[in-house]
């Protein structure tokens, strides 16, 4: 079956943010249910459910220095995966 594509958007609050500090990290996608993956390079931070079209994660970065933060769209029956820049 073909599935529609649909593309995802990453924030984070604060931006830039310090170690340890609080951050909200939303995801945006243009279509779908379901749940949004967030990652840290190869480790997942967290999952969070799309509500409307955005899905949201409360967290603390460890560590400092640059991240490679993405949002990953896990898709649903109608939707495909998609992943953030």
């Amino acid at each position: 079956f073909v599935r529609f594509a649909v593309s995802t958007a990453l924030t984070s609050t604060p931006n830039p943010s310090l170690a340890g500090q609080a951050v909200t990290l939303t995801a945006t996608v243009t279509a779908g249910t379901g749940t949004v993956a967030f990652e840290d390079g190869d480790a997942v931070l967290g999952y969070a459910a799309l509500v409307g079209n955005q899905a949201t994660l409360f967290t603390t970065l460890a560590g400092s220095g640059a991240r490679s933060l993405t949002a990953r769209y896990l898709g649903d029956s109608t939707n495909g995966p998609s992943r953030s820049p």
